[in-house]
């Protein structure tokens, strides 16, 4: 168990509008068109690390107690404990994937558009 911070997350989003008068008696009358570009240098930071210590497929947990006991099961988890020294003790399958990547920030995007206001 330790403590991590995932790398910096930058993103660069780009936008351009260009908006026509259609209309010479009538000024709110326009005709735009934009168009927008989301993380337009696709960017891969990671924003998640997997987190669970303990195999999702395994019928134990990290507890030396059950939740059923009651009182000694709050004394446990409400009170300081080293669940390293717990998962290394205990018969509990430990996740491979534990502090591996598990998310990333979402690839490049487009958008175009095109508004008439009046």
């Amino acid at each position: 168990v330790y403590a991590r911070r995932t790398p910096w997350y930058t993103q660069t989003d780009l936008q351009l509008t260009h908006a026509f008068k259609v209309n010479k008696n009538n000024e709110a009358q326009q005709l735009s068109f934009s168009a927008t570009a989301i993380n337009v240098l696709n960017q891969h930071a990671v924003v998640a690390d997997w987190a669970g210590l303990n195999s999702q497929f395994t019928p134990n947990s990290f507890g030396q107690f059950s939740i059923f006991t009651g009182a000694p099961f709050y004394q446990q988890f409400e009170t300081g404990y080293n669940p390293q020294a717990v998962a290394t003790s205990s018969p509990v399958l430990l996740n491979s994937a534990y502090g591996q990547p598990n998310q990333w920030q979402i690839s490049r995007s487009f958008r175009v558009s095109a508004r008439f206001t009046w």
